[in-house]
C-alpha cells in the first residue's frame, strides 16, 4: 500500500483494522462464506471500533475521517474476507454518504450515530433488471398522490438488502422531466404495510424487491431527495467504485 498520504491517525487506523481483521474475521471467514450467513457480530464490533462510519461527520457519531483512511480501512478488511468488506463499503458509499451529502439535519441527527456505530445497515436499492447501475434507465415508478408516493416496479442485486434496515430507492417521477429523478426511503419493518416485498437470496449479499403499489407516506422523508436521485445515486456508485478498486477489492471478486 501507497503510504505517501499517510498520517499518524492513517497508520493507527490501518494497524487497528489489520489487528482485527486477523484475529476477529480470518478465522470465521470460511464459515461465513460456507454458510452465506451475514456477520452480524463483527459488524458489531465494528461498530463499537467506528469502521462503520468512517467518513461520517464526528458531530453525527461518526469518525469524522477521510476517504484515504476509508479505503484503507475496506483493504484491510478485504484482506482478510472480501465479503465483509464490501458489506462495509456499500454500506457506507452507497448507504450512508447519500445521507450525509444531501439530507436533512433532522434525518442527519436522527440516523447517522445509528448507522455509524453499526446498529443499522443502509442500502441503495438502484439496480434493475433492465438497467443495470445505469441510473438513467431506471423504470420503477414513482406516482405523487395525495397520501404519498405508489411505486411500482422490481429491484433486483441490492448490495447488503437482507440485513438492511434503511432503504435508499430511485425511482423515475412522473411528475416532470426537471424533477424526474428521486430517492425515497422506507424501513425493512414496515414494507410489507407499504406493499414492497424482499425476496432473500441465498447468498447474504443480495436481495431483490418488488413493488407492487408500494405506498411511501413520509413526505419529509423524501423532501431532501426530490430530483436528487439520478446525481446522488452516480456520485455514491462512482465512489464506492473507486474505493473498491483502490482498496483492491476486485483482486478477491
Amino acid at each position: 500500500m501507497d503510504k505517501l498520504f499517510f498520517s499518524e491517525e492513517h497508520i493507527m487506523l490501518v494497524n487497528m483494522v489489520a489487528d482485527f481483521a486477523r484475529s476477529e474475521i480470518e478465522p470465521i471467514a470460511r464459515e461465513l462464506d460456507h454458510e452465506s450467513r451475514f456477520p452480524k457480530d463483527i459488524i458489531t464490533k465494528m461498530g463499537d471500533l467506528g469502521l462503520m462510519g468512517i467518513p461520517v461527520p464526528e458531530q453525527y457519531g461518526g469518525a469524522g475521517m477521510d476517504t484515504v483512511a476509508y479505503a484503507a480501512a475496506i483493504m484491510e478488511l478485504a484482506k482478510a474476507d472480501a465479503s465483509v468488506a464490501i458489506t462495509v463499503a456499500a454500506h457506507t458509499s452507497l448507504g450512508t454518504m447519500p445521507i450525509v451529502l444531501s439530507g436533512s439535519e433532522e434525518q442527519k441527527k436522527e440516523y447517522l450515530p445509528r448507522i455509524a456505530e453499526g446498529q443499522i445497515i443502509v442500502t441503495l436499492a438502484l439496480t434493475e433488471p433492465d438497467a443495470s447501475w445505469e441510473a438513467s434507465g431506471v423504470q420503477l415508478e414513482a406516482t405523487d398522490t395525495n397520501n404519498g408516493y405508489i411505486l411500482n416496479g422490481t429491484k433486483n442485486w441490492i448490495t447488503n438488502g437482507n440485513s438492511a434496515s434503511i432503504y435508499l430507492v430511485i425511482a423515475l417521477s412522473l411528475l416532470s422531466v426537471e424533477s424526474c429523478r428521486k430517492k425515497y426511503f422506507a424501513t425493512a419493518e414496515d414494507m410489507a404495510e407499504y406493499g414492497w416485498v424482499l425476496y432473500k437470496s441465498k447468498d447474504y449479499i443480495n436481495s431483490n424487491s418488488w413493488f407492487n403499489d408500494a405506498v411511501i407516506k413520509d413526505i419529509d422523508w423524501q423532501d431532501a431527495y426530490n430530483g436528487l436521485g439520478w446525481s446522488y445515486s452516480q456520485l455514491a456508485g462512482a465512489t464506492a467504485q473507486h474505493v473498491l478498486l483502490d482498496s483492491g477489492i476486485n483482486n478477491f471478486m
